[in-house]
């Protein structure tokens, strides 16, 4: 199990996995996640620790990096202008399982 707190930790923590020849999992928060008694194969990486950036761009698109906690997307839409989003406001991130 694996917590970067930064893309260039993320990065370091597949290049080790790569290297291992181990399956890479991400992670979110874990809401909702149901994990098997035998465990998970791989490394496992969660980046809820990692600060996470929402960006709203002049063409109306919405860019979130992995890891935000989808009611906090739809809060930031919402806020910004951006109707319609607050059905993500249930739990879980972005970019995660």
């Amino acid at each position: 199990m694996a917590f970067p707190r930064s893309p260039a930790e993320v990065r370091e923590v597949l290049t080790r996995s790569a290297a291992r020849a181990a399956r890479s999992n991400f992670l979110g928060a874990g809401s909702n996640l149901l994990v098997s008694d035998g465990g998970v194969a791989g490394t496992v990486i969660c980046n809820q620790e990692a600060p996470v950036q929402v960006v709203f761009l002049s063409d109306g698109s919405v860019v979130a990096e992995a890891g935000v906690m989808l009611p906090r997307l739809a809060v930031l839409c919402a806020l910004s202008g951006y109707p319609g989003w607050s059905p993500l406001g249930i739990p879980g991130t972005a970019g995660g399982r």
